[in-house]
């Protein structure tokens, strides 16, 4: 019987195709399986031995293939995606079958998350039928509702926006991210009962409430504002020039809850409670603890996975089992992927577990390469490793490189930005950062027993918070922020696989005892460098005439492309010319709206075109629908 060292490695990786072939291709994947087992099927039939050697056979490094794609985890990679491709489709007409856009309902719903203010009305978010929805109601109405209220509305349902310009932003599958539905704007709500007795959703809402309003008697508005954002992933009362900051210097990463803070509540509980209650008893309190957290920083994803993947360390070492770290960190987003296949396109999820691929993957690289500089120079060998600056600065320095080298493309995909100075500034915020969760942690849990304690707490805090806000003004250096046009998928493919490809065959030629697979791949390297050498001249030629086509056919005139961008209630036209000049006429704007009309949609339709500068800009009136944009 053969055995799958990683069965939920290829069991997700099997359930991610079939999401993103029911999400994309909008289709049965059996479609495709069939023709592809009828091909397979018909060539073990008619196939015939062949002895002579030949270096670039594929029959000759297919027995590769099949050693590490047996038959076992081909069938399971298909029924995977077979089954989450099914789900997939399944969703989708229910979502599409729930309301018409506009069209008017009067429905009963549940209330199940608590008042957010917007400009002109107040939302909550409410459930029916298995649905999640906005209600939105006019703030007029002064109407108050608590999470268990079940009401009556009546007024007309929103879908979520289409995608209103080629490669803009997708609201329907964001929307879905978050198993919402549309927007409920209401004409007239009425309350048919209040919360009765006691539940989870309530307790863990007043906890919520209640720790904030902590932080808020503690702190300046300011401050509480970023604590809220560190401790508890809330980000909504942050400045939009903070937030701005924070994203040029690549720092929004730490007011999304992640890992970071499950290592800090996991070192903290281990500290109070091992010698107290022992191992096995601190492990089910942490998991108890982790599971509240998870709660109150409202199930996102990147705390969902470092808290499963906490949790499944922690029910292993009571089991007594080996944890393996890639299986464990599969299994966590199969959990989450299974309560919501549309998560896969939420841009958290996406950048928290390829940064944890690239750490695990890449961080041993890094760490030998910096090993390897070291012993350069023998005489400076004990210096440099009795540095303790040095080693502390390495320590830091290979998981900020491991994590940055696989969330770039990912990165420049959705934001079109590069921050200049963010290694520097993820250098500087790691010193601080942690000691100031740990600190804000300790100020909430003090503030509930000892109020003045918490206080006095509060003015260090002050302080480290201070600090994470002046790391923050790197954003303000010059060229601190760099724009990118938007990769292609095949060149973000093309990037994985040669990282990765890279790094293994680094890995390989590092190791020392080579197994028996890892020195066929160098005996093949070897050979092809042979081959290579015998007909250089040859190879040499064709990369010369391949790089002379490539950069003429870079330059030869194209069709004339006009582009009308859909910027709202305004007119925008962008034009490519035959020679690849660029012109942009008006630019679209709004002057009874906030919305930047340039920065959020005109800027990243001419990114996701593949131009970074606009060549001649022309304005046809000066009316604010026409001008009022900034890019």
């Amino acid at each position: 019987m053969i055995h799958i060292k990683r069965p939920f490695l290829v069991v997700v990786i099997g359930y991610i195709v079939g999401i993103l072939w029911g999400l994309y291709l909008k289709n049965s994947i059996i479609l495709f399986y069939i023709p592809i087992i009828a091909i397979c099927l018909f060539y073990q039939v008619i196939r015939k031995k062949k002895s002579s050697f030949k270096l670039f056979s594929m029959r000759r490094y297919f027995r590769y293939f099949k050693l590490i794609f047996s038959i076992k985890i081909i069938s399971i990679f298909m029924i995977s995606s077979i089954i989450s491709n099914f789900i997939v489709l399944v969703l989708n007409q229910k979502y599409e079958n729930i309301s018409q856009d506009g069209e008017e309902i009067q429905k009963i719903v549940v209330v199940v998350g608590r008042k957010e203010e917007k400009q002109y009305k107040v939302s909550y978010q409410v459930k029916w039928n298995g649905f999640y929805a906005y209600l939105y109601l006019d703030k007029k109405k002064d109407m108050e509702l608590d999470i268990g209220d079940k009401v009556e509305v009546r007024g007309t349902f929103q879908k979520p926006e289409i995608v209103r310009n080629e490669g803009g932003f997708n609201q329907t599958l964001f929307y879905r991210s978050k198993k919402i539905c549309g927007v409920l704007q209401a004409e007239e709500v009425f309350l048919l009962s209040h919360t009765k007795g006691i539940s989870i959703e309530k307790i863990i809402q007043e906890l919520l409430d209640k720790i904030e309003k902590k932080i808020e008697l503690l702190l300046d508005k300011e401050k509480s504002a970023l604590l809220k954002g560190l401790l508890l992933g809330d980000t909504s009362q942050i400045g939009k020039e903070q937030k701005e900051a924070f994203r040029i210097s690549s720092l929004t990463h730490i007011l999304a809850v992640s890992g970071m803070h499950i290592v800090y509540i996991i070192i903290g509980i281990n500290a109070v409670l091992l010698k107290v209650l022992g191992k096995n008893k601190t492990r089910l309190v942490l998991i108890v603890f982790l599971l509240v957290y998870a709660a109150i920083t409202r199930f996102t994803p990147s705390v969902l996975r470092a808290v499963f993947m906490a949790i499944l360390v922690s029910i292993s070492k009571l089991l007594h089992r080996k944890n393996d770290t890639i299986n464990t960190l599969a299994f966590s987003l199969w959990l989450i992927l299974l309560d919501n296949p549309y998560a896969i396109m939420n841009i958290g999820l996406q950048l928290s577990y390829m940064g944890t691929i690239g750490i695990l993957f890449f961080h041993s690289i890094f760490q030998s390469l910096f090993q390897e500089k070291e012993t350069k120079n023998k005489q400076k060998e004990r210096k440099i490793q009795e540095n303790f600056m040095i080693k502390k600065l390495k320590e830091i320095l290979i998981p900020i490189l491991a994590a940055q080298i696989v969330i770039l493309p990912i990165s420049i995909f959705y934001f079109n930005s590069f921050g200049v100075y963010s290694i520097l500034a993820n250098i500087l915020i790691s010193i601080f950062v942690g000691p100031v969760i740990i600190l804000g942690f300790m100020m909430v849990i003090v503030s509930f027993l000892f109020f003045p304690v918490a206080k006095m707490l509060a003015i260090f805090l002050q302080f480290g918070l201070n600090i994470i806000i002046g790391i923050s003004g790197i954003s303000q250096l010059p060229f601190a922020n760099m724009y990118f046009p938007t990769p292609s998928m095949s060149f973000i493919i093309v990037y994985y696989v040669v990282i990765f490809v890279i790094g293994e065959l680094y890995l390989i030629y590092q190791n020392k005892l080579p197994n028996g697979t890892q020195i066929r791949i160098k005996n093949i390297i070897a050979m092809i460098k042979i081959h290579i050498r015998h007909h250089f001249k040859r190879y040499r030629n064709i990369s010369i005439v391949l790089v002379i086509f490539l950069v003429l056919f870079s330059n030869l005139p194209q069709k004339l492309e006009i582009h009308f961008v859909d910027v709202g209630q305004g007119d925008s036209t962008f034009i490519e010319t035959p020679l690849h000049h660029t012109i942009l006429i008006d630019g679209g704007g709004s002057e009874f709206s906030n919305f930047d009309v340039g920065k959020n949609t005109l800027l990243p339709y001419i990114l996701d075109k593949g131009y970074t500068q606009i060549d001649y800009v022309f304005i046809s009136h000066f009316d604010q629908d026409h001008v009022r944009s900034d890019c």
